[in-house]
């Protein structure tokens, strides 16, 4: 195992001899990511099992073992209920997260701030505005360099339309597409390269079982589960292009949980958020295969398209 505890530095930069290095590369990956270096790397070979790494050095940073680098994850809508609970599991596993924030005036994030310092990053993220979103791709990108789990959770609910026989409210059903469908996508577009870079390469998405064609029940809510169903397609298109790079997409039921996707707290829903995310993040965590059935549930439920 290298230790690079033991670094020696001559004046601005540091030399490094490493002896079988049979997973350098992964090691160049690992020490960019996790350094606030900017590297200029040059292998001489010295002999057939030494390497010699010239690193220029603009941040000085303790690094412990190469191997126990925090892993990533990106989570949009993380103000409040399920995004909030996804960001605290998350931490609490040992992730760096990068927590989307949309409304300043919730303060729960801070509070995580206070506790877990460096390793939350609160970004304010509107995922229907896309220079939003590129700004905070480009700002993990370069804190990060890399991407291990997207969970695409933003999402509202608001659609002030009835049933068939009542009035439609176009314009809320529009704003429920743009955040609920083109907002994942805007998302996620912004950083594919980086989770193609990442360790994890999960592309996760709160999804419902509102969305399912199979199983439909309801005579009302159109613009939320025509949303949703949507977004389902988005994902299985976007699975199609990207399992031939290894990454996983994941359309995940949350349950129906205790949070305010009404607009206000919902106190008669079955689950806390909590539950619903610690059953998120074992599912996403248990790195299931490219071929494995995508829309579950947070328990591994499958769900019917």
């Amino acid at each position: 195992m290298m230790d690079i505890t033991k670094l020696a530095m001559a004046t601005s930069k540091f030399y490094l001899f490493i002896r079988n290095p049979t997973n350098i590369s992964h090691f160049f990956h690992q020490l960019s990511f996790n350094s606030k270096f900017s590297l200029e790397i040059t292998r001489k070979m010295k002999s057939k099992e030494e390497y010699c790494i010239d690193v220029s050095v603009f941040t000085i940073i303790h690094i412990g073992s190469w191997n126990k680098m925090k892993q990533t994850v990106y989570i949009t809508g993380a103000d409040r209920g399920l995004g909030l609970a996804l960001t605290e599991v998350f931490l609490k596993s040992n992730f760096k997260v990068f927590a989307g924030r949309y409304m300043n005036d919730w303060t729960e994030l801070d509070e995580l701030k206070k506790e877990f310092g460096e390793d939350l990053d609160i970004v304010s993220l509107d995922v229907t505005d896309q220079k939003s979103v590129d700004e905070v791709a480009k700002y993990i990108e370069k804190n990060a360099g890399q991407l291990d789990i997207l969970i695409n959770n933003a999402a509202i609910y608001k659609d002030r339309s009835e049933d068939i026989f009542g009035e439609f409210n176009y314009e809320d059903m529009m704003k429920l597409f743009d955040t609920n469908v083109f907002g994942p996508l805007r998302v996620s577009k912004s950083v594919v390269p980086l989770l193609m870079k990442g360790n994890r390469k999960i592309l996760a998405n709160i999804s419902s079982e509102a969305a399912s064609l199979t199983d439909s029940w309801r005579k009302k809510e159109y613009g939320y589960c025509m949303s949703k169903s949507a977004l389902n397609m988005q994902l299985t298109i976007l699975q199609n292009q990207l399992k031939e790079f290894g990454v996983k997409v994941l359309a995940f039921h949350p349950g129906y949980v205790r949070t305010y996707i009404f607009g206000e707290f919902n106190p008669n829903a079955t689950i806390d958020a909590i539950e619903s995310a610690t059953g998120i993040k074992e599912q996403i965590l248990k790195a299931p295969a490219i071929e494995e059935h995508m829309y579950i549930d947070y328990q591994g439920n499958k769900l019917n398209w």
